[in-house]
């Protein structure tokens, strides 16, 4: 789980500077994969936006909503834990307004 509303406390804003704007929405492959008991998922936000994250299983149910709310363009780092999640195959969708990027992680207890 991440860490509720805490997320700018929580999870990392990397890359503080005048010359780190992002120049491209992305939604980096998570590491570790496979993972247990956590995963880290980065991703990086053009403009201020209205953004969702959301982690499903592989026949399509939501998970886990991680984020949803607007943030500040930059780069952000987060954990994902497992807790009490079976062995399998999930996925993790980054929604914004303009763009939107899914891929695919693996539980391996």
């Amino acid at each position: 789980m991440l860490y509720s509303e805490k997320v700018e406390l929580n999870s990392k804003k990397v890359n503080e500077g005048a010359n780190d704007i992002p120049t491209r929405f992305s939604l980096y492959h998570n590491y570790t994969n496979p993972f247990y008991p956590a995963t880290t998922i980065e991703f990086e936000i053009l403009e201020r936006t209205n953004a969702k994250l959301v982690v499903y299983d592989f026949l399509g149910n939501e998970v886990e909503t991680l984020i949803d709310r607007e943030l500040e363009a930059g780069k952000y780092k987060l954990n994902f834990e497992s807790n009490g999640l079976p062995s399998g195959v999930y996925f993790y969708t980054l929604k914004t307004p303009k763009s939107i990027q899914t891929n695919k992680m693996l539980l391996i207890k």
